[in-house]
């Protein structure tokens, strides 16, 4: 909490921000970046998330006689180095936890500056990703599952993991558990996710010339298979949701115009294993966490402290 501000990698300019909060909010409030769902808005978006930021604040500390200080993180999210006074205290990649770190010997009487270096990873063909077309989630799973694979070698066979996507991430993740994920993986929280590609496509040539057209969305899919090496049923978190093997928690705005709330409803329907919903009046694509901070923040927290361990779950 307190007074932050916020830099891109590029600039030496030093924006207001909010903690609790998100690059994409900050941007927003500071008028860097324009509302992303008007129009081709998108792109800009995605171009902004092809560089780091930096968080920053400073505090005053009296130099109380303690015998240990700790410094203590919640939501960092996902990736993040911490910094306090120059030098790196935390390297962190998990945000459904708590972090704390020891930080006495670093504080001075008087002023600190404590900070933060976010890392956002991006799916194929967004952001800094390699790759010339996206994939709807169809190789994106894959290539989560080889992040997950990667975390198990780094961290050990006892981590637990959970899987979080937010719209295209929010299929990826679906697919990913519809795949036999490695027992690490716990449960897999998706946010306003679609029930296919084919069915977003279907839905949104509809919203562009006023009637259902499916003959064009498969003649699209062809084209796609030749071009991008997919079709677009081979994105089908619906489709595939009797295989879904971890606990599942579906979150989608009820006012949603982008990936309809239908689709979350029916997703939530097929699913087969233990599962939840979280749906947020009067909200658009993606704003579920800005409409709803403190619900969403105890939905979260609430289903997982349900399906993982009792020493993780004290952590968050």
């Amino acid at each position: 909490n307190g007074s932050w501000q916020l830099r891109r990698d590029d600039t030496e300019e030093w924006l207001p921000a909010a903690v609790p909060g998100s690059v994409y909010a900050d941007l927003l409030d500071a008028g860097v970046l324009e509302d992303p769902y008007w129009r081709d808005n998108e792109k800009a978006a995605f171009d902004l998330m092809e560089h780091d930021f930096f968080y920053r604040r400073s505090f005053v500390w009296d130099g109380q006689d303690c015998d240990e200080v700790l410094l203590s993180c919640e939501g960092l999210d996902t990736v993040a180095e911490v910094c306090l006074n120059g030098e790196c205290i935390l390297q962190a990649d998990n945000m459904h936890r708590t972090w704390e770190v020891s930080v006495g010997k670093l504080l001075r009487t008087g002023e600190n500056t404590l900070g933060f270096n976010y890392l956002l990873p991006d799916l194929t063909a967004h952001g800094r990703s390699d790759g010339k077309y996206i994939g709807f989630g169809s190789f994106d799973s894959k290539n989560i599952l080889r992040w997950v694979d990667y975390l198990i070698d780094r961290f050990g066979e006892d981590i637990e993991i959970v899987l979080h996507g937010i719209s295209m991430g929010a299929a990826t993740v679906m697919l990913c558990n519809e795949m036999n994920p490695p027992k690490q993986v716990k449960a897999v929280i998706e946010d306003c996710g679609y029930t296919s590609a084919f069915d977003e496509m279907s839905y949104t040539l509809k919203g562009m010339i006023g009637f259902e057209f499916k003959p064009l969305v498969k003649m699209a899919s062809a084209v796609c298979k030749l071009k991008a090496g997919y079709f677009f049923g081979d994105a089908d978190p619906l489709g595939n949701m009797s295989k879904a093997k971890n606990p599942m928690l579906f979150i989608h705005g009820e006012a949603d115009t982008y990936v309809p709330f239908e689709f979350g409803k029916k997703l939530y329907e097929a699913c087969p294993v233990e599962k939840d919903y979280m749906w947020v009046p009067d909200t658009i694509h993606a704003f579920s966490y800005y409409n709803a901070k403190e619900q969403y923040d105890e939905k979260v927290k609430g289903f997982l402290a349900a399906h993982m361990s009792e020493e993780k779950v004290a952590a968050l």
